[in-house]
């Protein structure tokens, strides 16, 4: 009896070395954004506000290069030359960083140090998208539908279990770990990372000859014929006289060049991306709880019983909250809420993420204004505002990236992910230039500030969201009416 062609064809060995190579890479990346923060402080001796402007370049970095990488892996070397290469510069990154922080001297590690996080920023972020695609690559849609979906879960399980264990053993090794005659162990934290991507290296690329490649697609990349016809739109704008002018500025588009198809699809783009405008802000104040946050942490009372917590075991607790929060919403919150049609649409789920963010940073000015009137509050005091920003995260987040795939036109949803991750660079750039140019004094004074900026934000997200879903309700309406009239014409 002959196994049908699903089960003849589960891609086992495949995906176990793509999901095995991902824990190392995903354990790499978490591990040193761990110890990142008290290293720039404490062994780089630089300043609070110096070490948040470089956590944030690095993390704009991270979310900036996922476009750079998988434009170059879809139009020229492949996704899996692309996780190969620089797979290979990440370990270098990792083993230059440990490099530095061995060194007794100041200057050189730090520019050492600038050069590790440049590289690891490159890679990591290069990487990010061609991994997850080229494991679903493996897979043979439609027959194996439900096996992709399956691959999907595994692989966002695999990456949490790194995250978690990651986040606890690297502050231990640094803490409790001493060489070169330092209480600290950075070297070993960092040369442990260097090696995992070594180890993510080796069982990545052992099952070349195993995995289907898909070769790069010839022709224009989408993104660049987007920009292309945006850019010949607002030219002819400027310089040409159109009779009657056209209803929206896209339309000035050479048709030559561009099909009325695909302007529309650019339209409909575009009212997309006005609800990006309100991102930005978010992650500005997002990822700030591996920033300050951690650094509000380690100026508290930190004892429980005989045990220290580490400042860092916070990031922990996030990734903890995470898993659990996760399945607990899809399976429970959302379906009991729908019952009475609340949180079943994207923006309105983005929203409330927007709000708990919100409530997160009250709960930290708080904190703030308590220790800067010194008040030694417990670091636990900090949990509320890390269950806040957990749910932020799993409200805002998940929905977004549901938003920016489902609402997107078929052909530019490539386009949307990829200025979905831009956001994150974005906001981590406004978090940069708040803090480089000194706009409000660090403490209490600037989460103050953001936790106000988050709730002007929150009224444009609303605003946003409310119209585009009347100028949903709007284009329905259009397209039911012209359906009814060509029914009508169709039978008289």
């Amino acid at each position: 009896m002959s196994s049908s062609p699903q089960q003849a064809k589960v891609p086992v060995r495949q995906v176990s070395l793509i999901i095995s190579a991902q824990f190392c890479e995903r354990f790499c990346y978490y591990s040193m954004k761990a110890i990142l923060p008290l290293f720039l402080l404490n062994h780089l001796r630089y300043s609070e506000q110096e070490s948040k402007v470089i956590i944030h370049t690095y993390m704009m970095f991270v979310y900036f290069f996922p476009i750079i990488g998988s434009f170059l892996a879809d139009n020229w070397f492949g996704k899996f030359n692309i996780i190969v290469y620089l797979s290979l510069l990440y370990s270098a990154g990792n083993f230059l960083l440990a490099t530095a922080s061995g060194l007794s001297e100041i200057d050189l590690p730090k520019l050492l140090a600038q050069i590790a996080l440049f590289m690891i920023a490159f890679a990591a972020g290069s990487i990010k998208p061609c991994s997850v695609a080229f494991g679903g690559d493996q897979y043979i849609v439609p027959e194996q539908e439900l096996l992709l979906k399956r691959y999907f879960s595994i692989y966002y399980f695999m990456s949490s279990t790194a995250s978690f264990s990651s986040t606890f053993l690297s502050p231990n090794l640094v803490k409790y770990v001493s060489c070169y005659g330092r209480d600290s162990c950075y070297p070993l934290a960092f040369g442990l990372s260097g090696v995992l991507m070594i180890l993510s290296f080796i069982l990545f690329f052992v099952g070349n000859r195993l995995y289907i490649h898909k070769r790069p697609v010839s022709g224009e990349n989408v993104i660049i014929s987007v920009f292309r016809c945006i850019f010949n739109s607002i030219y002819n704008r400027i310089t040409t006289t159109v009779r009657p002018k056209p209803s929206h500025f896209i339309d000035y588009a050479d048709r030559d060049r561009f099909t009325e198809d695909f302007k529309s699809e650019v339209k409909a783009m575009l009212k997309v991306l006005v609800i990006f405008i309100a991102y930005p802000i978010f992650w500005a104040l997002f990822d700030q709880k591996a920033s300050s946050w951690i650094y509000l942490a380690k100026s508290m009372d930190r004892k429980v019983y005989d045990m220290e917590v580490l400042p860092e075991y916070m990031l922990l607790i996030n990734s903890i909250l995470l898993v659990l929060c996760i399945p607990l919403f899809e399976m429970v919150i959302y379906p009991l809420f729908a019952k009475c049609n609340l949180l079943t649409k994207p923006l309105e789920r983005m929203i409330w993420g927007a709000i708990t963010l919100w409530l997160a940073f009250v709960a930290a000015s708080i904190i703030f204004v308590y220790i800067e009137q010194g008040v030694q509050l417990h670091v636990l005091w900090l949990l509320p505002q890390y269950f806040f920003v957990t749910l932020a995260e799993v409200l805002f987040s998940v929905a977004g990236i549901e938003f920016a795939y489902t609402d997107a036109p078929e052909s530019m949803k490539s386009v949307i992910q990829a200025i979905w991750l831009l956001t994150s660079t974005v906001g981590n750039f406004v978090f940069i230039f708040i803090t480089k140019t000194g706009l409000v004094r660090i403490g209490a004074n600037e989460s103050i500030f953001y936790t106000i900026l988050m709730f002007f934000n929150i009224v444009l997200l609303v605003y946003l969201s409310n119209r585009y879903a009347k100028s949903k309700e709007r284009a329905a309406q259009r397209y039911s009416a012209v359906a009814m009239e060509e029914t009508a014409l169709n039978n008289p």
